[in-house]
Order: C-alpha cells, then sequence, then structure tokens
C-alpha cells in the first residue's frame, strides 16, 4: 500500500531469518527480495498486502509456456505456493494478464488444469498467476495463499467501516511497539488495531472500547479466532470519557471518525477535541497518541486545542482504494 513502503521493507528484513537481498523493480508498490525464510513467517508480514513467488521464463511471447520445459516450471511453482497455503483450499486456478481471455492463455490453462487436476476457473480461481513482460522475457508471479495477505483469515465478523488490516499494521509499527506497552485502541470497532497490536509482540495489558454493543461483539469473535494472548480487555465506553485513571497507559491508538462510513464532518471538531484531550488525561507524559483520519479540516480547526497536550512529532499519508487517509503520531508532552 503506498506510504507502508519503508515499513514493509524493515518488516521483511525483521522477520528474515538470514540475509535478504532485496532486488532492483521497476514497479514503485512492490518489493521483490530474495531470501531463505520459512513459508510460515513469510505469510506473517502483516504489512504486505499480497505474497507472491516471482519465477524468470526467457520467452518471447506467452505462447512460449506451453513448451514442455516451461509448462513443468509453473506446474511446480503452482504446487509449491498451494503447499505453502497450509490449511487453505484452493477449487481452481486463474490468470491475471493482458489477454487472459486470448486462445493461448486458454490453451495454457487446459494443459495446466491437465497436469495439476485443477480446474481453469477465469472468474474466480483461487490459485492467481500473474504473467506479465519482463526485462528479459516474461515473468510469472504466483500468489501465495486463497486470498490476499491483507485479508485476514481471522476475521469473521465483519462491521461497517472497519479499518484496513494493512494500515492498522503501519498505525502499530509507527507506535514503536514494545512488550512493556500498556496499549489502549480506543473507538475499537471490529478489532483490527487491537488484534494487530497483539500479532505484531506482547503487551503488558491492552484494552479496545468503543460505545458499540455490536462493535464489541463483533471485536469478540475475531479476537478469538485470531487467538491472539490472554488478558486483553475490551469495554463498552465513549471515547470522550474513559473509565481509567491518569496515566493509565503507554499507547493509545485510534482510527477517528472520518466523516464518511462513521461520524459526520459537523460534529467532528468536537468529537477530535474531546477524544485527543480525554486520551491525554489517560496516557503518561511522552507517550504516543497514534491517530488515523481523512478528515484533515476537523483535526485542523482543533490544532490549538490538541497542542495543550500533544505534540506532532510524525505524519505520513497512505493511499487506499480512492481515499489518502493520514497517520498522525503525538508524544505526550
Amino acid at each position: 500500500m503506498p506510504g507502508t513502503e519503508d515499513l514493509l521493507r524493515e518488516e521483511i528484513r525483521r522477520r528474515a531469518s538470514a540475509k535478504v537481498q532485496f532486488l532492483p523493480s521497476r514497479r514503485a508498490d512492490e518489493h521483490h527480495f530474495l531470501c531463505d525464510m520459512k513459508p510460515a513467517r513469510l505469510q506473517a508480514l502483516r504489512l504486505c498486502h499480497a505474497l507472491h513467488v516471482r519465477k524468470d521464463f526467457p520467452v518471447i511471447r506467452p505462447r512460449g509456456l506451453l513448451s514442455p520445459e516451461h509448462l513443468k516450471a509453473l506446474v511446480l511453482l503452482m504446487r509449491a505456493c498451494m503447499a505453502m497455503s497450509s490449511g487453505q483450499k484452493f477449487t481452481g486456478f486463474r490468470f491475471d494478464a493482458a489477454g487472459a481471455d486470448s486462445p493461448t492463455f486458454q490453451r495454457l490453462g487446459e494443459a495446466l488444469a491437465k497436469e495439476l487436476g485443477l480446474p481453469h476457473d477465469a472468474e474466480s480461481g483461487e490459485c492467481l498467476l500473474t504473467v506479465r513482460p519482463a526485462d528479459n522475457g516474461w515473468e510469472v508471479l504466483c500468489r501465495v495463499g486463497a486470498r490476499p495477505l491483507s485479508t485476514r483469515l481471522w476475521r469473521v465478523a465483519n462491521y461497517h467501516g472497519s479499518l484496513n488490516a494493512n494500515l492498522a499494521a503501519a498505525m502499530v509499527e509507527l507506535s514503536a511497539p514494545s512488550p512493556a506497552d500498556r496499549f489502549l485502541n480506543t473507538m475499537c470497532g471490529s478489532g483490527t488495531l487491537l488484534i494487530e497490536r497483539l500479532k505484531r509482540a506482547r503487551v503488558a495489558c491492552a484494552w479496545g472500547v468503543d460505545d458499540s454493543g455490536f462493535a464489541l461483539e463483533t471485536a469478540t469473535n475475531n479476537r478469538r479466532k485470531a487467538a491472539v494472548q490472554d488478558g486483553v480487555g475490551l469495554l463498552r465506553a465513549d471515547a470522550r470519557q474513559l473509565p481509567f485513571a491518569e496515566d493509565s497507559f503507554d499507547v493509545v491508538c485510534a482510527d477517528l471518525p472520518w466523516g464518511e462510513s462513521h461520524g459526520k464532518r459537523s460534529s467532528n471538531p468536537q468529537l477530535y477535541q474531546q477524544s485527543f484531550a480525554e486520551a491525554g488525561r489517560v496516557c503518561r507524559t511522552g507517550g504516543k497518541f497514534v491517530a488515523l483520519t481523512q478528515d484533515r479540516e476537523s483535526l485542523a480547526a482543533v490544532d490549538d486545542e490538541i497542542s495543550r497536550y500533544w505534540d506532532l512529532s510524525a505524519e505520513r499519508t497512505f493511499v487506499q482504494r480512492g481515499f489518502r487517509p493520514t497517520c498522525l503520531v503525538y508524544v505526550r508532552r
């Protein structure tokens, strides 16, 4: 996701058990790398939208992939990627390529289906093959997993306006997580931010609060499926009036209402002012508040009130499906 590139690169380095070699790429939204990393660690990447295994083919046109040598290599690639996706079901495969409905790709699909015993399903095949031109021929990228990594397997309950998991993971990284953190997620919704924090590393304690009973029920179901550490609390409460003592937390995170799925632009300034003040009350001096919003106007309208409690230390903008939310990291005065 645009805005997370450096964070993902650091995550890859952190998770690798041996040295990682990053390769040149013409695409700014992709990281190409070589490493000796176990499949489970690769699939645990929190900032990666989708993970693929790439193989280069010295062919002039895609029809060259129909040769027995290259067809065998494609079958081995697909089998390896499906084997890495333990516990996930594949009922078919499909191509993501220019001319995917051409006679060449139809023939390639038929040949692979015969070798794999897996149907070529151009609409919904879970095993995805991306075929595209490369510097010296064509490259094939086979996705690891029946779904992108950003589609979390623990999300068993949906909630309208839920935070994107990659964005949540980026917010966690920007909080500089530590096992000693006392962590609070206000306006926690379906629990995405809370779960991403717990998946990243253990905490001393963690709480998620929301004023919606349905949101908390959704978060409870997702947390149970995610199988994160015990001792995590979910509480129905207003972010503007929290049932915690002063200096109770080291890190507070919030996906603030943008005035899109939740909240209204007309009432957001007051909500933001009160939420920042209450977060400042429960967060220790030197602690962090990591906030995400696309409603920068409401944030700017209450900047003077925010600065009574918080100093802005970092910010960055992400790009997600036409939205450009900004993540701001504050330090408690």
